[in-house]
């Protein structure tokens, strides 16, 4: 730990850099600063939309994916994090007109499932929100029934009061 705030302090990024996977591979991120855990989960999540909005993005998008789950598995999303990385996870899981990526979905339902109430009640907003994900929920019927069926992975005890009414109309009618 002494030595990645001398990286900081002398300011060499790149051994900066490495110590911050050195960190993440171990799965340590609490022993970093708030803001450098943000910065990875932001970094990230940020990468994931890219390579989803990029070129054959159902193939490319699997490692990205597996990553910000590992991340999210081993360490808590910090609250400055939370929007950044629910936006891309459920926009990825989301899809576009053309599907989503199959192989990159068991990622994304595990994130879904795992998500903490204040990242639910970010999810349930997403659609009103002026976001890509939700001119894709509200002009494409696959993606909104991609949607639903990522509110339905949600487990309803997590779901805040003020967002019950919002839970309601997307999760799957029985």
């Amino acid at each position: 730990m002494d030595r990645h705030q001398d990286y900081k302090a002398k300011g060499d990024e790149a051994r900066q850099k490495a110590s911050l996977q050195f960190f993440e591979t171990l799965g340590q991120l609490s022993l970093l600063s708030e803001a450098e855990v943000h910065s990875i989960f932001t970094s990230a999540s940020r990468k994931l939309l890219s390579v989803h909005n990029g070129w054959d993005n159902f193939h490319n998008e699997p490692p990205f994916a597996d990553r910000l789950l590992k991340l999210s598995r081993k360490n808590r999303v910090p609250e400055t994090a939370q929007a950044t990385f629910v936006e891309a996870v459920v926009t990825a899981a989301t899809g576009n007109s053309y599907g989503v990526s199959n192989a990159a979905s068991p990622s994304y339902n595990e994130m879904v499932k795992s998500f903490s109430p204040n990242e639910v009640k970010l999810m349930l907003d997403l659609p009103k929100a002026s976001t890509l994900v939700a001119s894709r929920i509200n002009s494409n019927r696959g993606c909104e029934k991609r949607f639903r069926s990522l509110i339905a992975l949600v487990d309803a005890k997590t779901v805040p009061t003020a967002s019950k009414s919002l839970y309601a109309k997307w999760v799957p009618k029985a």
